[in-house]
């Protein structure tokens, strides 16, 4: 049961990776005052990873959370929660298409709020932590706004 337990001292390693077309997120935990490495846990991907960037974040200040956002191919943005062994699905997805979206017609112009193709990069600010959980909106349209404003 202990090495469920992911203690303040142990140091979490993500590798996204992929072995006869299944996609895992692989959870390895570091222990440095017993150098031991091992997988504590690996979540299925439905997409193939591009990028995975760790995002310690958490309600509480007394603590802090442990999700993983993951670029695929697709153009949304998964968040895993790490803290959660067993997790079947993401615990939120960015950029998800809404019912009616996807209803529209295939010819439909593409959306100029969200982010289209796929996801070749991801960085966590620091500075701004709340920004990507709870604000997911004002981050795609910082996104946005960033891309139109450093593209001409």
């Amino acid at each position: 049961m202990d090495d469920l337990l992911v203690k303040e001292t142990d140091m979490l390693i993500l590798v996204a990776k992929t072995e006869d077309d299944v996609s895992h997120l692989e959870v390895h935990i570091y222990e440095e005052d017993t150098d031991n490495l091992y997988v504590h846990h690996d979540v299925m991907l439905p997409a193939f990873p591009l990028c995975v960037e760790w995002l310690g974040f958490s309600k509480t200040e007394d603590s802090v959370g442990n999700l993983a956002a993951v670029g695929t191919f697709q153009p949304e943005i998964e968040v895993w929660n790490l803290d959660v062994v067993d997790a079947l699905y993401p615990h939120f997805i960015l950029g998800e298409e809404t019912e009616a979206e996807k209803r529209k017609s295939k010819k439909a112009k593409k959306s100029a709020v969200r982010h289209t193709d796929a996801v070749l990069g991801l960085s966590w600010n620091k500075a701004h932590q709340y920004v990507l959980p709870f604000l997911a909106i004002l981050f795609l349209l910082v996104v946005m706004v960033s891309s139109v404003f450093f593209a001409g």
